[in-house]
């Protein structure tokens, strides 16, 4: 199907997760918008991710954890219904509904960032990041609009892999040991909206 803006395929993907969130805006929100209602693949798949995670947000803050939050993801990602909504595009959308569950949850400063052990939450939409490999320790200000860490983010292709900690620490993980070089220094030059980054493994 044809896309009637001039967004790339899998930065509109990647899109589509934060306007199943609510936390769209703009210009960004209205091409997506008008994308989303040209193609019925991507309105199928945009129900799916809102219709996860308004269940996943349903569920009472004081009775989630990782596991149960990762065991109801698995089962909704199981139902009939899901499997025929995601099926042409399965591991694309594993990741899509793994960073609408996460940045929800970070939206509403949640315990909890959710991911299966072999999916990671590919924020950039591309060809996906070694949970294993080289990561970044981040705290990010309190006030740091949830918009603008995402575009950083995206910006510096980096990863939510883990967190926020007890002490609001995230896990972000890069593509080799030159790109987190590099994210490190601007993550750092971004005071606005970090308050410390450092090497991780």
């Amino acid at each position: 199907m044809s896309n009637p803006t001039d967004i790339p395929r899998d930065e509109l993907e990647a899109l589509m997760v934060f306007l199943a969130n609510e936390t769209l805006e703009g210009q960004e929100r209205e091409a997506v918008e008008a994308a989303v209602a040209a193609d019925p693949q991507l309105t199928v798949e945009l129900e799916a991710l809102r219709s996860i995670r308004a269940e996943m947000q349903a569920e009472p803050a004081q009775s989630t954890s990782s596991e149960f939050a990762l065991a109801r993801l698995m089962r909704d990602i199981g139902r009939e219904g899901a499997q025929q909504a995601l099926a042409v595009q399965h591991k694309s959308n594993i990741w899509k509904i793994a960073a609408v569950i996460a940045m929800g949850l970070f939206a509403v400063q949640s315990a909890y960032v959710v991911m299966a052990p072999d999916e990671i939450i590919d924020l950039a939409g591309g060809s996906g990041i070694d949970a294993g490999g080289p990561t970044l320790i981040v705290a990010f200000s309190e006030d740091a609009p949830e918009g603008d860490i995402r575009r950083l983010l995206l910006q510096l292709d980096l990863t939510i892999i883990g967190g926020p900690s007890a002490l609001g620490l995230y896990t972000l993980a890069a593509s080799d040991d030159a790109s987190r070089a590099t994210a490190l220094t601007q993550l750092n030059a971004n005071s606005d909206l970090v308050d410390s980054a450092e090497m991780g493994e």
